[in-house]
């Protein structure tokens, strides 16, 4: 957090290399020392750092302290982000249960895209599901026993049939998915809207930047 700025204007590196090890408990007056010193000129030699610090520049002790804020709070983000990954599949387990008990997560995401995308060809279902196809065909046979997808002959091309879910499936997807929406919402209903607008901010950014590299 400070380290970009006090780089810019620290002049007072006394020696090159990596700096000198700072005991923690020093670390609090090394900060106040550095707040309470006038426009951080020239890394003023006026303030007291004692004599188990005194070797290291007191703006380059603060950016080594920024740089262990930056990987613990990097740590606490991946943590976080985890544990929500770990939840989503929880509900997603969840949700394929309502559907029906036996809909495991294969067929679930194949049930999800002809949801989505309507009628599909296997070959294509097998493209976006990353699956070969004869894996995609077994889904298929499963899920036509579960009562959730139908084929059908490909209008366009007479060699083809066409997946795509049943009635049955199509219900039961959207009463699944108004469960989990309500809990959700109820989840948040505490949070403000000021928190519910940067919370969505940041998940929108978090997956734009996600775009860019899958």
């Amino acid at each position: 957090m400070y380290g970009g700025r006090l780089r810019r204007v620290c002049r007072h590196r006394r020696t090159p290399g990596a700096l000198p090890t700072i005991p923690e408990s020093s670390l609090p007056r090394i900060i106040q020392a550095i707040r309470t010193t006038p426009s951080h000129a020239g890394c003023r030699r006026s303030v007291r750092i004692s004599m188990a610090t005194r070797t290291a520049c007191p703006c380059e002790t603060l950016i080594r302290i920024g740089d262990m804020q930056e990987e613990e709070l990097m740590q606490t983000v991946e943590e976080e982000f985890t544990a929500i990954l770990l939840r989503a599949r929880q509900m997603l387990i969840r949700r394929a249960k309502i559907i029906h008990p036996d809909l495991q997560d294969p067929g679930y995401r194949l049930l999800a895209v002809v949801i989505r995308d309507e009628a599909q060809q296997q070959g294509s279902l097998a493209e976006k599901l990353r699956l070969d196809k004869a894996t995609i065909s077994r889904l298929v046979q499963h899920l036509e026993s579960l009562d959730l997808v139908t084929r059908t002959q490909d209008p366009s091309d007479g060699r083809a049939q066409l997946v795509s879910a049943t009635d049955i499936a199509k219900e039961k997807w959207r009463s699944s998915g108004n469960t989990l929406r309500q809990e959700l919402r109820r989840q948040l209903k505490e949070w403000e809207a000021s928190e519910l607008k940067n919370f969505g901010d940041l998940l929108h950014r978090l997956n734009h930047s996600f775009d860019e590299i899958l």
